[in-house]
């Protein structure tokens, strides 16, 4: 049976920011609709708390405690290894899953190298306002941050002394700011060497551009209108930029917004790329998984049955009966095989029932994607299962008259022969 496809979500936080970030802060609840669309792995970026220790911060205690690293986790090549450690020793069957990095902020340039040395597990990347990297933007970046001297010459030791004063005498705001510049340099200057603007995963960004209030407003929308220019020339096909008027930075806040976010990503995920059917002598709003009297492995399972043979599939939903009483029937290459004996009068056996064809029957249209989560059948490639609840995408009535060409009336002999 093929492996059925999963989406895994795996969410780079904005900078400076604790994991109620993405939900509980929120109006919109963003997170609640992600997972409607796909599992959702997060993390918190230890490098954040530090803020945990700054008692002034009104989130102070949404922070964890924890400030046990080193400059090699703060480090994106190390950290996203350690990163996917996580996830494959959390999801157990990883090849089932495509993953979708997420980034807000400056998480977006951890969600963009996790994609580029992942690229073979990544389907997509979804950029939520993200911090700039294209080389002019991130030589700002670097000059902003100043005292990049200082920074650079910074030992592992060093680097702990400072992590370790500030947890124990967090009197001077000024210590933690200085651990979370150096963190950033580390993490600007590593993406500024190593990140290639040819992104190797289809990219889709969320880029706010501000009202202009005040020269700084003008100066920030030119530099990333500049930034979506630059990947849009690099990246022809793998990049599309969706541009947001004065929604400020937490951009999947207010609930409009993260609508319209979620509605793009449902788009990425869901493609309609296949057509499937469905054959029933009932009348459905949805499908539910029901029990078959298959007789093999493939055939026995509680599931939707499908096909991707429509004209099979009209042929069942008149003649599968809601009793299921009918028998000496049989579909094969898009043709409804019927006993003559057991279906037309002239040919009935003594005491033996009588079959009859429904008068009308259903066609039930289901769109699958390009993330599926069916089965194929290994011994007919046309018959799948979905072991769920389906909603069809249409419906269509099966008379007589549509499928009659396709009906072939056969002694047992025959039937035998052709289902042997």
């Amino acid at each position: 049976m093929t492996k059925r496809i999963k989406i895994l979500f795996i969410m780079f936080q904005g900078g400076h920011s604790n994991l109620k970030s993405w939900n509980e802060y929120t109006e919109s609840k963003f997170l609640d609709r992600l997972k409607i669309i796909g599992s959702v792995y997060c993390y918190q970026d230890k490098t954040y708390n530090i803020w945990h220790y700054d008692k002034s911060h009104p989130e102070y205690k949404d922070y964890d405690m924890d400030i046990d690293f080193n400059l090699s986790y703060v480090n994106p090549d190390t950290h996203i290894k350690m990163v996917y450690r996580d996830i494959i020793s959390k999801y157990k069957n990883i090849d089932e899953y495509k993953f979708i990095p997420i980034g807000w902020s400056l998480g977006c340039w951890l969600a963009l190298y996790f994609a580029q040395v992942y690229s073979s597990q990544c389907s997509h990347v979804i950029l939520l306002e993200s911090s700039l990297f294209t080389p002019n933007n991130m030589k700002i970046r670097l000059k902003d941050l100043g005292n990049i001297k200082n920074f650079s010459s910074v030992t592992n030791a060093k680097y702990k002394k400072m992590l370790l004063d500030w947890k124990t005498n967090n009197t001077n705001i000024e210590d933690a700011e200085k651990i979370r510049d150096i963190n950033t340099y580390i993490r600007a200057q590593f993406i500024s060497k190593h990140l290639n603007l040819k992104l190797p995963v289809p990219t889709t960004a969320f880029v706010n551009i501000k009202i202009v209030k005040e020269e700084k407003d003008l100066i920030k929308n030119k530099e990333k209108l500049a930034e979506v220019k630059i990947l849009k020339k690099n990246n022809s096909s793998n990049y599309k930029a969706i541009i947001f008027n004065d929604k400020n930075h937490y951009i999947f806040d207010k609930i409009q917004p993260a609508k319209a976010i979620i509605k793009v990503i449902k788009n990425i995920v869901y493609i309609p790329t296949k057509k499937l059917y469905h054959g029933s002598p009932y009348l459905l709003k949805k499908l539910v998984p029901m029990v078959p009297r298959g007789t093999d492995d493939f055939n026995s399972q509680t599931a939707v049955y499908l096909s991707s043979n429509k004209i099979e599939a009209k042929l069942y939903s008149l003649a599968r009966d809601k009793e299921r009483k009918n028998k000496s029937w049989g579909i094969k290459n898009g043709y409804l095989y019927l006993r003559k004996e057991r279906w037309l009068e002239k040919f009935m056996e003594p005491d033996k029932p009588l079959y009859r064809l429904n008068d009308i029957g259903y066609l039930y249209i289901i769109n699958l994607n390009t993330v599926p989560d069916y089965e194929i059948n290994p011994h007919n490639m046309n018959e799948y299962i979905i072991k769920r609840i389906v909603k069809p995408d249409s419906i269509e009535k099966v008379y007589y008259n549509d499928v009659k060409n396709r009906i072939k009336y056969v002694s047992k002999e025959e039937m035998d022969k052709i289902f042997t």
